[in-house]
């Protein structure tokens, strides 16, 4: 049987756009085992990935931290005695080059220099693959499936979300449906005024008469009422969510 593991640690959006990557990965070996080695923050989504066999959390920090090297070594170890056939890269750092060759599968792939956020990861890899033509991250990650002679690349996100109460109460407060806003961003560049996501959800009522709720992560609280305060009425802040229950609400 074919073993794989996916090393793709973080952020959030990353994470889910490597999804499709499993999923093809599954449909071409059905039968293989497949793991994921994830930063701990968002193993909360891929618990809604029922195609995997294990999510494995590996905290990056650990690297950098003497007092907690030990339990990253004591997972290492039980990852090497997976013996996997091909563990994927698909992060392009030195961090995940480094976890992903210590877990000591028979190979070890990932992106072609020139794709890599920091060169020196190649020296990890035992093969590596040029993404070329593709400019998206979802399509540059289904290319490396070509290491393993892939060449199903159909895009799926195979997910199970569950039922939960917080996505049921937002169903009832907007029973002719909603628009999602979502206005935090860890980058300044990613960022836009308050103001203006509240004229957005202003115009979208008086245009498609839809209401909008304004979602917010750990420190955006105040941001989230700063939007809909500037809506003039057109936006509610989300209850706090977990990762499955965003899901849910989306």
């Amino acid at each position: 049987m074919n073993s794989f593991l996916i090393v793709r640690l973080g952020s959030l959006g990353d994470v889910v756009h490597a999804i499709p990557f499993a999923a093809a990965l599954r449909a071409q070996f059905p039968a293989a085992r497949i793991d994921w080695m994830v930063d701990p923050r968002y193993a909360e989504l891929l618990e809604m990935v029922p195609l995997l066999n294990r999510r494995i959390g590996v905290d990056p920090r650990l690297l950098l931290r003497h007092g907690a090297r030990r339990r990253l070594f004591r997972v290492l170890a039980e990852l090497r005695r997976m013996q996997y056939d091909v563990v994927f890269d698909l992060q392009g750092l030195l961090k995940s080059a480094v976890l992903a060759r210590a877990v000591r599968g028979q190979r070890v792939v990932g992106f072609s220099r020139q794709y890599l956020r920091e060169p020196f990861a190649r020296l990890l890899y035992t093969s590596t693959v040029d993404p070329a033509p593709a400019t998206h991250v979802i399509d540059m990650n289904l290319a490396l499936l070509s290491a393993v002679e892939g060449r199903d690349r159909r895009v799926r996100f195979p997910l199970a979300i569950p039922s939960s109460a917080t996505a049921d109460s937002v169903a009832q407060r907007f029973p002719d449906g909603y628009v999602l806003i979502n206005p935090g961003a860890a980058w300044p560049n990613k960022r836009w005024p308050a103001a203006c996501f509240g004229a957005v959800a202003a115009a979208l009522k008086d245009v498609y008469g839809k209401r909008s709720l304004v979602l917010w992560g750990p420190g955006e609280h105040g941001l989230a009422q700063e939007v809909a305060a500037a809506s003039g009425g057109a936006a509610d802040v989300s209850p706090p969510t977990t990762i499955q229950e965003l899901a849910g609400i989306a």
